[in-house]
């Protein structure tokens, strides 16, 4: 040990008293100043991901006013473009709605697309969006049945790339990862195959009966409503039991059910 220490030793006693104290000090403060760096490095890094988070949720709360109207669009053209001419007021008035939702995420857009890489998909579904408007009026019903679904998944596709880029899906905690793959996933879906099944539901009334494969189309929607029912169920079942606050199942059950 003192082989070890006589070097330290030779150097103190060659350094004059001021200069000691300047060698101790500097052996305290450079680890601790280490500390401090890597301490506001981590805080940094914790409030970029809570801000990111938050841009996610403002942008996200945008796409899913325009998922709801593109729905109601979706049923309503439907149902117009299958007869019911005493829609057509209310079918410009859905067309006018999702032009609003467009503008509103255009203005969302310039100040979080950014950070949340959303931009170039955003352009893409406004675009699309145009041409289904443009194809619409010399369209047949199921051509127009085809292009809202295709319109849909766009939309989802745009909730789960949100969901990615402002790290809501990425959280390692259950409960808030599986209430985030409900919310931005999973309940999506659901709204989607709900509205196709409604759909097709009224094809087969106004039929008055099944035809071609009107009846498997069915079967196969009404399977994976219920594998998609059975999975948020699952997941929340998860999130109930892993949350240490005990926040989240009294405040989702009654929404669940």
């Amino acid at each position: 040990m003192s082989q070890l220490l006589s070097p330290a030793i030779t150097l103190m006693n060659r350094l004059r008293y001021p200069q000691k104290f300047l060698l101790i000090s500097l052996l305290f403060i450079v680890p601790l100043a280490l500390v401090m760096a890597l301490l506001i490095a981590e805080v940094n890094t914790t409030a970029d991901f809570a801000q990111k988070e938050q841009a996610g949720s403002e942008y996200l709360r945008g796409v899913r006013s325009l998922l709801e109207d593109a729905l109601h669009e979706q049923a309503t053209a439907h149902a117009y473009m299958n007869g019911d001419a005493a829609l057509a007021a209310e079918f410009t008035r859905a067309q006018a709605q999702i032009d609003d939702d467009f503008a509103a995420l255009g203005m969302l857009d310039s100040r979080l697309g950014a950070s949340l890489r959303t931009t170039e998909s955003l352009n893409a579904l406004s675009a699309h969006w145009r041409e289904l408007k443009n194809r619409l009026p010399a369209s047949s019903a199921r051509m127009g049945d085809d292009l809202h679904m295709a319109l849909i998944a766009e939309i989802r596709d745009l909730i789960a790339r949100v969901g990615d880029t402002s790290n809501l899906i990425l959280d390692p905690d259950l409960d808030s990862y599986y209430t985030m793959d409900a919310v931005l996933l999973k309940l999506p879906e659901n709204q989607d195959l709900l509205a196709r099944t409604r759909m097709l539901g009224e094809r087969i009334i106004l039929q008055q009966g099944f035809i071609s494969d009107d009846r498997a189309q069915l079967t196969i929607l009404s399977g994976l409503l219920r594998s998609n029912i059975s999975a948020i169920a699952k997941g929340m079942d998860v999130a109930f039991a892993n949350n240490p606050a005990g926040n989240v199942q009294p405040a989702l059950s009654a929404p669940l059910q």
